[in-house]
């Protein structure tokens, strides 16, 4: 059986980890700009893990909520690093109602840790409810953007399909006799 000093130090871990890794996908994405929502998106979800921080809620849906939004950050960094030219509509909405959830989800667990400790402590099963609520939406938000990357791949490959190099050689070609 792990001690108390061990479970602590274990979330603290967590925690840590994952601001570090927020800040530095933040400050790469500001140096790289290539996408304007990817650093407020960043952002969002360092602030939503500190509030989590001073909520201290359930050690273990704490763990496993930071878990996932760090993974759910580090999929929408990697998909948009993999998806080449500008996102698409849906990939740009898909990106604004994450940060909108992630913006909602944190107002709701700072309205929660401006309450009084006692206040708190005496609602953990709701304030352990409420982080459960949002890993279901952070689960929703994912799937959405899933989605969305998906859609813009099909658009890509749809894309690709109809020019392919020697089709777009030959357009060239046709633009430049007829000009």
């Amino acid at each position: 059986m792990k001690s108390t000093v061990f479970r602590r130090v274990e979330t603290a871990d967590v925690l840590a980890n994952a601001v570090t890794a927020l800040e530095t996908l933040k400050d790469a994405s500001a140096a790289v700009g290539t996408v304007p929502f990817l650093g407020v998106l960043f952002g969002s979800a360092l602030g939503l893990i500190r509030t989590v921080e001073t909520v201290r809620a359930d050690r273990e849906r704490t763990i496993r909520f930071v878990r996932r939004l760090s993974e759910l950050v580090e999929h929408v960094d990697r998909s948009i690093a993999a998806h080449t030219g500008a996102p698409d509509d849906k990939l740009e909405s898909s990106l604004a109602e994450l940060q909108s959830a992630l913006m909602r989800m944190q107002k709701d667990l700072e309205a929660l840790a401006k309450e009084r400790f006692l206040s708190r402590f005496l609602r953990r099963g709701s304030i352990s409810g409420r982080l459960q609520e949002h890993l279901e939406t952070l689960d929703h938000v994912s799937r959405s953007f899933n989605i969305a990357c998906l859609i813009a791949l099909q658009a890509a490959m749809n894309w690709n399909a109809e020019f392919d190099d020697q089709q777009v050689r030959n357009q060239i070609r046709q633009f430049i006799t007829y000009t």
